[in-house]
């Protein structure tokens, strides 16, 4: 078995508890990891949606299950899951990505959903979102406090 499927299965079965019925968002489809992650959610029953960066690469999907296919190049994933389940959003959320790709996904999981992050394949930080409106105070951040007790 290639590891590929270890790892799909870890994230959908063992950490996402994905049950038949469910819908599942598989960010990165067209990788090994998320190529896996579609068959496995597919045979289990679930709903599957996968992001990919080409129309190609999702109509290549469709082959091994995947429901609905979003590509991230043109669209937003945020949106048109929103748009997929009726608002309701993604019972389970597989993010290889990471970055601000890590943080949008919270905003389309489901009521009680779960996010499994494994990897990071983004090369930026997520914007830091301050729902206060305040910046953040450098002299509690712990990386300024070490710097300040070696002087």
């Amino acid at each position: 078995m290639p590891v590929a499927f270890g790892t799909a299965y870890e994230c959908l079965f063992t950490a996402g508890n994905l049950a038949q019925g469910q819908t599942v968002l598989i960010h990165a489809g067209a990788g090994g990891v998320g190529m896996a992650a579609i068959q496995l959610a597919k045979r289990a029953g679930a709903t599957v949606i996968s992001t990919a960066s080409s129309d190609e690469k999702l109509e290549r999907l469709t082959a091994l299950g995947l429901d609905h296919g979003i590509n991230y190049a043109t669209g937003s994933f945020v949106e048109r899951t929103s748009q997929l389940t009726g608002s309701r959003g993604a019972d389970i959320v597989i993010d290889s990505i990471g970055g601000q790709n890590l943080v949008d996904s919270v905003g389309v999981l489901a009521y009680r959903g779960t996010l499994v992050a494994q990897q990071h394949a983004a090369r930026r930080l997520p914007r830091r979102r301050d729902p206060a409106g305040v910046r953040p105070d450098p002299s509690n951040d712990r990386r300024h406090a070490r710097a300040r007790r070696k002087r």
